[in-house]
């Protein structure tokens, strides 16, 4: 699993966060395609919860078998520009990322 976190993503107005599968020594052994909840949560300076993000993978190339890098799945606007002082803990920005099976 490959996440991509891109600080200027959304023209500049905010970052940007988007995940696929990718290929690695493991990728044999796991069932495809992959059926998972992807769950991202953004801390604030407290490590308070402030937002929970959810991706379901199973209808998405982007988590199909990894025989090359897939086009990305995520949030174009995962957080705005403005909320970022309340997140940002000595210019550190803390996610929390969960993956669990569907159901």
């Amino acid at each position: 699993m490959e996440f991509l976190l891109y600080p200027n993503g959304d023209l500049d107005r905010a970052v940007s966060c988007f995940c696929r599968s990718v290929e690695g020594p493991f990728a044999d052994l796991l069932k495809w395609p992959m059926k998972k909840v992807i769950r991202v949560s953004i801390l604030d300076k407290n490590d308070n919860l402030k937002s929970v993000c959810k991706l379901k993978t199973e209808n998405h190339n982007s988590f199909k078998e990894p025989v090359h890098k897939h086009k990305p799945r995520g949030w174009k606007r995962f957080i705005p520009h403005d909320q970022l002082p309340i997140l940002l803990h000595n210019d550190t920005l803390t996610l929390k990322i969960n993956i669990s099976d569907a159901v």
